[in-house]
């Protein structure tokens, strides 16, 4: 059963929080959601062009030209689907109201004021009631203003085009412009390049500290090491401005119910996350704690009492029972930038509804050209008898490999990795013994590619593994598909990948992410370290012949 696509943009702060958006393709990954969080519920919108633009410098107010909301607002389906980017507050708070003044308006560039379109969004929110339990339920608790959703209509885009945006309003101001590519259609052999990257945190986290409760006043026990490898990250992950798709497996902002923490990651990565679509997974700092119905029989609370919300609400993913509940409001009055703002959200019409996620579920699959992707949630249980086992065993059966070579599975805990920490229910060990009785069979049945898997801080890659041995005798950095096996012995078996702190087959203490370029021919992969941008390991295979 195929999913929507979503794709996401994020910016916030805490003592100087800004606007933040992202986007997200859906469907058959054409369309594009751009979502930001505000301080206002009042309706906004995305303008965006097809042409090419450039950024001024500073505000301006000249009505008529794309710097203002009048002129080029074209005819929109405007449709609230599943998935989203991120924004915080302040930006929208910001700008004084009816001062018709624009932030980062568009003065140059092939764009001109007829070839900006607008589609108008609608707002969510959520509140402390939902948290689960300390300290995200009180001195945590921070109110998260409105999450935006825009959808930007398939049939007004072509696919592998860069499109240029802004989100925001005349009366709350406009964000800078941001670019990005649209996705391959689903199918397409052509090369499409995409990145994955795990356990990121952030600089200058409020706190996070689980190791001795009640959360110790300190703060942030790796403070020093994680903002530093997460800081690093930032410039080489904005450099890759041809990616197409990014996928952040599980454990964002290490948050932990500290609801500050997700508006300084929004903030941190806010530039890499307008460049390219993000599709993210939950992981046990997003989802975990005590009576929630995860896998862990009580014993885990590495959430912070948030299980799973914040995450659900500022990362929309298109899981599969996304509702279609939203807040929404009238304009605001004023005066003239305000009387122009009212004139384009009444010709665009009523507001739409915008879905939310159900924060129990965060297991979805899509397509992106030549891959089938399904990111999985490690966090509650996935026996063959459970909803996502059931999920998991119908999608992977009706995967086209004639339109999609390759099957990617992406989770936070890992599956094989070589991990040592064994404690029931929440050691590694444990936990890999029970994913491997989950699924090891069900990926091998339905030919799995690839598994890339987070949550150990470290880098390492299999052979194709199969019930603890490898099934082919290729090199270690090319892995072909088909290579003469014994007799009765498999020819194809998924490789696992850990995709976080990286250490490289030895023990190198570096951070990284991974570059991947898929073909319908064969799939390439690049782990990249985040200390000077080398390249660490790398990894071809040929896709199986049909």
């Amino acid at each position: 059963m195929r999913q929507s696509f979503g794709f996401k943009f994020i910016k916030g702060g805490v003592a100087h929080p800004k606007v933040v958006a992202h986007a997200v393709s859906i469907d058959n990954l054409l369309s594009m959601v751009v979502q930001w969080v505000s301080g206002s519920s009042d309706p906004q919108l995305v303008r965006y062009s097809l042409k090419e633009v450039m950024q001024a410098n500073g505000p301006s107010t000249r009505a008529g030209t794309p710097g203002s909301i009048q002129g080029g607002v074209g005819q929109q389906r405007v449709q609230a689907l599943p998935s989203y980017a991120a924004v915080s507050r302040k930006m929208m708070a910001g700008v004084a109201a009816g001062t018709g003044s624009v932030m980062g308006s568009i003065v140059e560039g092939e764009a001109g004021a007829d070839d900006w379109h607008h589609v108008l969004s609608s707002s969510v929110t959520y509140t402390v009631d939902q948290m689960c339990g300390y300290p995200a339920d009180s001195e945590g608790w921070l109110d998260p203003g409105f999450i935006h959703t825009a959808v930007i209509a398939a049939e007004d885009l072509t696919p592998n085009q860069r499109f240029y945006y802004q989100y925001g309003s005349e009366v709350v101001g406009w964000s800078a412009v941001q670019s990005a590519l649209t996705p391959p259609p689903k199918g397409s052999p052509e090369p499409f390049k995409f990145l994955v990257f795990n356990d990121v945190a952030m600089t200058s986290p409020i706190l996070f500290n689980n190791k001795c409760p009640p959360y110790c006043p300190e703060g942030l026990h790796f403070s020093g090491k994680y903002g530093e490898n997460s800081s690093k990250l930032v410039p080489l992950l904005e450099a890759e401005t041809e990616a197409q798709l990014a996928i952040l497996v599980g454990d964002l902002a290490y948050a932990v119910g500290y609801g500050a923490d997700w508006d300084q990651f929004g903030h941190q990565f806010e530039k890499a996350f307008t460049t390219f679509p993000l599709m993210v997974g939950t992981g046990n700092h997003e989802r975990d704690y005590p009576g929630t119905g995860d896998a862990f029989a009580d014993q885990a609370s590495d959430s912070g009492g948030e299980c799973n919300v914040p995450f659900a609400y500022r990362y929309y993913m298109p899981t599969a029972n996304s509702t279609g509940q939203s807040h929404t409001s009238g304009a605001t009055k004023g005066e003239d930038g305000d009387r122009r703002h009212r004139s384009v959200v009444k010709k665009l019409g009523k507001l739409p509804g915008r879905p939310h996620q159900d924060p129990s579920v965060s297991y979805y699959s899509f397509d992106m050209g030549s891959v089938h992707f399904v990111i999985l949630d490690t966090e509650t249980p996935s026996p063959a008898d459970t909803a996502q086992g059931r999920f998991v065993a119908q999608d992977l059966s009706s995967v086209n490999r004639s339109t999609t070579p390759w099957v990617i599975v992406g989770m936070h805990r890992m599956m094989l990795a070589p991990g040592t920490w064994a404690k029931p229910n929440v050691g590694d060990m444990d936990n890999m013994e029970r994913l491997q009785n989950d699924y090891e069979d069900l990926f091998m049945r339905h030919g799995v590619d690839l598994v890339v898997q987070g949550h150990e801080h470290a880098y390492a890659r299999s052979c194709m593994f199969y019930q603890g041995n490898c099934v082919d005798d290729s090199t270690r950095n090319n892995r072909t598909a088909n290579k003469s096996v014994a007799e009765g012995a498999p020819d194809r078996a998924p490789v696992y990948i850990l995709a976080a702190r990286s250490i490289t087959i030895g023990h190198q203490e570096r951070n990284g992410y991974l570059r991947f370029t898929a073909s319908a021919t064969e799939l390439f992969m690049e782990a990249v370290s985040s200390d000077d941008g080398s390249l660490m390991d790398h990894l071809k295979i040929k896709a199986r012949q049909q």
